[in-house]
């Protein structure tokens, strides 16, 4: 079974557990912490097998004392511990995120611009992805500085180019008689 849907699994059942228990938020902000924590360590070192099953036990037990042994959160560590399944943190993490945000109705954006956008631009970023998505957005902002210009907006994986660059380039394609680039969508 592929990584990601191990995550999935785990994000899925966790989601469902938190509604139940009325602690999402409370999962969900611990799991940005130690989600965060597990993807700024060199992945080898919590990978499957690095860590003999008693070290794995330890740290599954300190990290559930420290959220609370009987907290949600606390015992899907220490099941994550036992099954060797620590390195799955960040992707349970960003999984249980995407559940959340569907379950709310609302889509996430990220906008990378080479400088930072005014809170009008901003504004109406959000409103166009909110029509294309049919869902509330909500937007994160990244610069770039080594774009010309314009904007990189991801959304679920998908990649909307309104770059200067990119735009000057289907411009020569074009130009050179080269394949026909459709117009920008941004």
């Amino acid at each position: 079974m592929s990584s990601g849907s191990v995550a999935r699994r785990y994000a899925r059942a966790l989601f469902d557990l938190s509604v139940d228990d009325r602690v999402t938020d409370d999962v969900s902000r611990d799991l940005d912490v130690l989600g965060d924590a597990l993807a700024s360590m060199p992945s080898e070192q919590v990978a499957p097998g690095a860590l003999d099953a008693g070290l794995r036990e330890r740290i599954g037990e300190v990290l559930a004392a420290k959220l609370g042994t009987t907290s949600l959160i606390g015992n899907c560590v220490r099941l994550l511990a036992r099954r060797d399944r620590l390195a799955e943190l960040p992707a349970i993490k960003d999984w249980f995120q995407r559940i959340r945000d569907q379950a709310d109705g609302r889509v996430r954006i990220d906008v990378v611009t080479p400088s930072a956008l005014t809170p009008t631009q901003l504004e109406k970023v959000v409103e166009t992805f909110s029509r294309i998505a049919g869902r509330r957005v909500v937007a994160s902002t990244r610069l770039d500085p080594t774009l010309l210009g314009g904007a990189l907006v991801e959304m679920e994986g998908r990649v909307f180019d309104g770059s200067v660059r990119t735009t000057l380039r289907r411009l020569s394609d074009r130009m050179a008689g080269g394949a026909a680039a459709g117009p920008t969508q941004l």
